[in-house]
């Protein structure tokens, strides 16, 4: 195993990210770091980018434009299964009033 930096708490339970790891994932005193806790190890990513719900909303009306009428062989195909469906359903429906 290879062993990086040793830190240790203080009584606040606060520890200190070194220098030289800050530097490497730009971690600043602006830096949101997502905390959790993995099967007894502690993970702290940074978070490089917060969508706001305007932006959410902004965003997934620009995918939406994007990718308009992707579905639209899937639908016809769907469309067509219906339609076979139904003409099936109305010769069986047909076929049983015969038989009355």
């Amino acid at each position: 195993m290879k062993i990086g930096v040793l830190s240790t708490p203080n009584s606040k339970g606060q520890v200190v990210i070194p220098k030289k790891i800050r530097d490497e994932l730009n971690i600043t005193n602006n830096t949101i770091l997502h905390i959790s806790s993995l099967g007894g190890y502690i993970s702290m990513v940074p978070i490089t980018g917060i969508l706001t719900k305007k932006d959410a909303s902004d965003s997934y009306a620009e995918l939406l434009k994007k990718t308009q009428g992707a579905w639209t062989h899937h639908t016809k195909v769907i469309d067509k299964r219906q339609k076979t469906r139904k003409k099936i359903e109305l010769q069986a429906s047909i076929k049983r009033k015969k038989s009355w």
